[in-house]
């Protein structure tokens, strides 16, 4: 824009010369400064001019990235449908018996599954783009100049004191609107209603973000956001019975830190408690393991803080990443693995253990399917702000599609400002519409 104007001017003195404020929650106000009325002039259009062009890129760049996630989730369904089929091709040529007909008829439903699963991804691919083509457009449209940039008189009076406090206090206000404009095209969640609507799950609880305390470890479990949440998680593994064994998944979606700290907490807190705890950590980096002690795969049991707890940590290359549960009374997908099931010293450990925690990261592309072996429940952890609506939608459908009951979501920095609740989804209601009822105990404000 500098080279548009003729100036050759530092950048920094440039910024300086002007400031911006928000007149109204629609509406900004360039005032800019120069050596003379008619370079200020042509400075302020200039400026409106850059401002609306950098706006409408902005827009369009978010689109483009919410369709590239769209097109990232059909491609990855649409190559786990193509491997089912390649698996149904394969087993048909086998010789018949009673064996290959029972796994091609597993297969084949499987695939129905993937089928359904890909043409709604791109159903909502489509819907998705067309709205918000019809949006953006309107957006770009209807930002633009209302008045033309004019000369302002000046005032012979003030001091220049108060003109740098005027300057100051315009500064504030300018920074203000960028936020506004940035949260106001932001796809991001920060309503506790908005992320229970996009999960398809209620948000149960509301709390400070414990990662913050991530550098003094386990120590951190003294705060009194890792208390209240690990209280959660202790109720929540009652409602993930598995036969004998409490087994509960703690999904951790944006900040996988305060997830594993919530996960290591409450394992000693259970032990401490008399209980025998089998901890899982199918992160990346194991970080639930590490805040334990463990940083090698495979099945270890040791001390901390006094008490006997059991970790596990899958090896690197396991691609299955099959868990010890059998997956029995969690839908198709726990049937299809029904006989599919981690053994040796992994699944003694389950057998001798009173609960499992299991910490888990999604990834769309490897799918979820293994869920149900390690856990008959999960709570999602979500970070105000940080995760867009098709992210937490997504995560909550791969969970559904893997079988596994979603219990809730816990809502991490959750705005003081935000007065809603996180409302339980109707029984068959679809993840846009709202229930008419809302759990309001275990609503704790953040």
């Amino acid at each position: 824009m500098l080279l548009k104007l003729g100036l050759t001017e530092n950048v920094f003195k440039f910024i300086g010369s002007y400031t911006v404020v928000a007149a109204t929650d629609r509406v900004l106000v360039f005032t800019v400064s120069a050596p003379s009325t008619g370079q200020a002039v042509s400075r302020a259009a200039a400026l409106a001019a850059e401002f609306l062009r950098f706006r409408a890129s902005e827009l369009l760049m978010q689109q483009r990235q919410a369709i590239g996630s769209l097109d990232a989730s059909v491609k990855a369904a649409g190559q786990r449908t193509a491997r089912i089929a390649a698996e149904i091709a394969r087993v048909s040529g086998q010789t018949s018996s009673l064996a290959q007909r029972a796994e091609l008829a597993r297969l084949q439903a499987s695939w129905r599954q993937a089928v359904a699963a890909q043409a709604g991804l791109q159903t909502a691919k489509a819907s998705y783009q067309a709205n918000a083509q019809v949006t953006t457009a309107a957006m770009i449209a209807g930002s633009r100049v209302l008045d033309g940039a004019a000369p302002v008189p000046r005032s012979k009076v003030r001091s220049p004191a108060a003109y740098a406090v005027a300057g100051a206090m315009v500064g504030l206000l300018a920074g203000i609107a960028i936020v506004m404009i940035q949260e106001l095209t932001s796809s991001r969640l920060r309503r506790r209603d908005d992320i229970a609507v996009a999960l398809g799950a209620p948000v149960e609880l509301s709390a400070v973000r414990p990662s913050r305390l991530w550098r003094r470890g386990l120590a951190a479990a003294r705060g009194q956001g890792v208390q209240r949440i690990d209280r959660y998680l202790r109720r929540a593994l009652g409602r993930a019975r598995a036969g004998e064994l409490s087994a509960l998944a703690v999904v951790a979606l944006d900040d996988t830190r305060a997830a594993a700290l919530s996960v290591a907490s409450l394992a000693v807190a259970l032990a401490g408690a008399g209980k025998h705890v089998l901890v899982a950590d199918l992160a990346e980096h194991a970080p639930a393991a590490r805040l334990l002690g463990v940083r090698v795969p495979g099945v270890s049991d040791l001390t901390v803080a006094g008490q006997q707890l059991t970790v596990a940590i899958p090896e690197p290359d396991d691609v299955a990443r099959l868990g010890p549960l059998d997956g029995r009374g969690h839908g198709a997908a726990g049937q299809y693995r029904a006989a599919r099931t981690a053994d040796g010293p992994l699944k003694e450990a389950c057998l001798q253990a009173d609960l499992m925690l299991t910490l888990v990261t999604l990834d769309p592309v490897a799918g979820a399917e293994y869920l149900p072996t390690w856990a008959a429940g999960a709570v999602v952890t979500i970070t105000a702000g940080k995760s867009s609506g098709t992210k937490i939608h997504t995560a909550g459908e791969m969970i559904r599609l893997a079988g596994t009951p979603l219990i809730s979501a816990v809502v991490l920095d959750a705005d003081k400002a935000d007065e809603s609740l996180g409302m339980r989804l109707r029984s068959g209601a679809q993840p846009g519409e709202r229930s008419r009822t809302a759990r309001l105990s275990g609503v704790v404000p953040g």
